[in-house]
C-alpha cells in the first residue's frame, strides 16, 4: 500500500516533507533516501509563494475554450519576464474571473528534473493556500512569507514589523520551515504545529506541457497497424486538397490583412489581438455602452487624485473594466503600511479598494489595487 508522501518547496530553504511517520528535510538524495527505506517512490509538491505569483484575469464566455491561449497574453505587462520563459497555471473558472499562477518554466522543469534524477515520480505539483486565516512562514534566516487564502507574499526581517502593523496580521500563527531555521525576534505567536495544519494545496502546476503523460508506448503497440493505414489514406486525401487549401490560405491572409489594416486605421494605438472584437467593444463605447462607464471611471479618478495618501505613492499602471465597472491600478509604495492607508481612506471616501496581489521588491513594495464605487 502506497504511503503518501508531501515535499514543501522554497527556493530560499531545503526540502521539508511529511509522511505518515513523521517530517523530516534536506535535500533532494536525502529525501530518496527516506523514502527508499519506506519502499515509496511518489510525492506531492506544494511550492511556497517564493516560486510563483498569483494573478486574477476577467474573461467574457466567448474567450472560455480559448483561456490558456489568451491568459499569458493578458498578463503580459504585469510580469518582469518575458511570458515565453513562463509556464501559466489556471484554477477553475468563476464567474467571469480566473485564478492563475505563474511560475517560471525552467523552475518547474528543474523540479521534475531533480525528482527523476533520483528515482522519484511527482504525483501533484500546487501552489498552497492557507486553509483559514493568514500564516507567517519563516522560509530561512533571512526570509519568510504571509500566506493567506487569497494571497501571499515574501518578506525580509526588515519588512516584517511594517507589514505587521498594516495587516493587522500580529497574532496570526508563526511556525518554521522546519526545526532547523533560528526564529526572528519579531514573532509573538510561534506555533509548533506542523506546516500541513495550517496549509493546502491551491492551483495544480503540471498542466499543458507539464501534464502528467500517458504510458503510449503501450498503446502504440496495440494501434500500430491501424495506424499505418490510417496514416496512408489520410495522405491519400490530403494530397487530393492540397491545392485547395494552398488557395483558401493565401485568401484567408489577405482577408486577416485587410481587417487588421481597416481596424489600425481607425485605432492607431494599442495591441492587435482579435480585430473583429476589439472593433466591437469600441463600437459599443461609441454608441453609447461606454457613456456610464467613462464617468464613472473618470469619478474613481477624481476620488483617487483628491486623496492625500495617495500624493505619496508611484501609480506604475491603470486599466478600467467597463463591465465590472472597475478601476484596477498598479502602485508602488515605500511599505505595505501606505498601502492599507490608501484603502483606508478611500474605503471611508464610498470606493471599495481590493487588494488583488502584492509583493515585495528591494525597499518597495508593489501592489495591485481594484477601485469601485461602494453600494
Amino acid at each position: 500500500m502506497s504511503t503518501p508522501c508531501t515535499v514543501v518547496l522554497s527556493q530560499y530553504a531545503d526540502l521539508c516533507w511529511y509522511v505518515a511517520s513523521g517530517t523530516g528535510h534536506g535535500d533532494w538524495q536525502d529525501l530518496a533516501e527516506a523514502l527508499t527505506a519506506m519502499g515509496e517512490r511518489k510525492i506531492d509538491v506544494i511550492l511556497l509563494p517564493d516560486w510563483y505569483s498569483v494573478h486574477q484575469v476577467s474573461f467574457i464566455d466567448a474567450e472560455r475554450r480559448m483561456l490558456a491561449k489568451t491568459v499569458p497574453f493578458s498578463l503580459e505587462d504585469e510580469l518582469a519576464d518575458d511570458i515565453d520563459a513562463c509556464h501559466f497555471a489556471l484554477a477553475e473558472p468563476f464567474e467571469g474571473n480566473v485564478e492563475v499562477a505563474v511560475v517560471k518554466r525552467e523552475n518547474v522543469a528543474g523540479i521534475l528534473g531533480k525528482a527523476a534524477e533520483h528515482g522519484l515520480s511527482v504525483n501533484s505539483m500546487k501552489t498552497c493556500r492557507a486553509i483559514s486565516g493568514n500564516l507567517w512562514l519563516q522560509l530561512s534566516e533571512s526570509t519568510a512569507a504571509l500566506i493567506g487564502k487569497d494571497h501571499s507574499v515574501v518578506v525580509e526581517q526588515r519588512q516584517v514589523t511594517a507589514i505587521k502593523n498594516a495587516a493587522d496580521a500580529a497574532q496570526n500563527p508563526v511556525i518554521a520551515l522546519h526545526p532547523g531555521i533560528h526564529l526572528w525576534p519579531e514573532w509573538t505567536n510561534f506555533s509548533n504545529d506542523a506546516l500541513l495544519a495550517h496549509v493546502v494545496g491551491g492551483i495544480d502546476v503540471l498542466q499543458g506541457e507539464f501534464r502528467k503523460g500517458i504510458a503510449w508506448s503501450g498503446v502504440w503497440r496495440m494501434w500500430r497497424g491501424p495506424a499505418l493505414a490510417a496514416s496512408i489514406l489520410m495522405a491519400v486525401l490530403v494530397g487530393q486538397a492540397w491545392w485547395q487549401v494552398e488557395l483558401l490560405e493565401a485568401r484567408n491572409l489577405d482577408v486577416r490583412q485587410a481587417i487588421e489594416n481597416t481596424y489600425r486605421e481607425a485605432f492607431p494605438s494599442g495591441r492587435v489581438v482579435n480585430p473583429r472584437r476589439q472593433m466591437e467593444a469600441k463600437l459599443a463605447d461609441i454608441q453609447g455602452i461606454g457613456q456610464s462607464a467613462g464617468s464613472n471611471m473618470l469619478a474613481l479618478l477624481s476620488t483617487l487624485g483628491a486623496e492625500p495618501q495617495a500624493s505619496s505613492l508611484q501609480v506604475s499602471a491603470m486599466n478600467y473594466e467597463a463591465r465590472a465597472a472597475e478601476l484596477r491600478i498598479d502602485i508602488v509604495a515605500e511599505n505595505f503600511q501606505q498601502v492599507e492607508k490608501l484603502r483606508s481612506a478611500l474605503r471611508a471616501r464610498g470606493i471599495s479598494a481590493e487588494l488583488q496581489n502584492s509583493s515585495a521588491s528591494g525597499n518597495k513594495v508593489r501592489a495591485k489595487l481594484a477601485l469601485k464605487e461602494i453600494g
